[in-house]
């Protein structure tokens, strides 16, 4: 999907409002005002406020996409590649916090089926990836939990949801990366990680 510079500013508005605003707040008027543009320039590059959110959501589905596919082509341990997939996750939101509230936002789609299944493949799409990688890093004795391998992808999962929010909760006074670091260390203590492949 080629998403036009302009077409990123209108999706980084909308970003922007929703995020601080609140998704009520996210009108055409409200978007051109940001980005200094008349109504009719909006919708010469988005049919709708519909269109703009579907948007936004496949742009986030093919970056995940990406960066899945580079992490699991690099020659490293499955565990390893979970954590970089963490970490990488944490660094995007921590660099973009704004979209972080718009993707954990319910309101945003629980009147909207259609954004509600595109967030559901992005969500599956993450959960399958994941839930194999740590299937490959039982199999390799990296994590010697016998939990099924969905369990263990939802404990750390929540965990990092939770963190990301607290983070945003407290106006973002902490060190994101450093807690999601603490994080990983604790899962590591939990799924029973052994390093000794290293």
């Amino acid at each position: 999907m080629e998403v036009t510079q302009r077409q990123m500013d209108i999706l980084r508005a909308a970003v922007k409002i929703i995020a601080n605003q609140g998704f009520r707040e996210l009108t055409t008027k409200n978007m051109a005002k940001e980005l200094n543009l008349t109504e009719a320039a909006l919708y010469r590059h988005f049919k709708s406020k519909h269109h703009i959110l579907q948007t936004l959501l496949n742009y986030f589905m093919e970056i995940s996409a990406d960066f899945l596919n580079s992490i699991n082509a690099m020659q490293v341990s499955p565990w390893q590649k979970v954590e970089l997939f963490v970490s990488n996750r944490l660094q995007f939101f921590k660099d973009d916090p704004d979209l972080s509230i718009v993707l954990f936002s319910e309101e945003l789609y629980k009147n909207d089926p259609s954004l509600q299944e595109q967030l559901r493949n992005i969500m599956y799409q993450h959960r399958d990836n994941m839930t194999d990688l740590i299937r490959q890093a039982q199999a390799q004795n990296e994590i010697k939990t016998p939990i099924e391998a969905s369990q263990l992808y939802i404990i750390m999962i929540g965990s990092m949801r939770h963190i990301i929010t607290q983070w945003n909760v407290s106006t973002r006074n902490n060190d994101l990366i450093k807690e999601g670091n603490k994080l990983l260390s604790s899962i590591r203590t939990i799924f029973e990680y052994n390093d000794s492949h290293k």
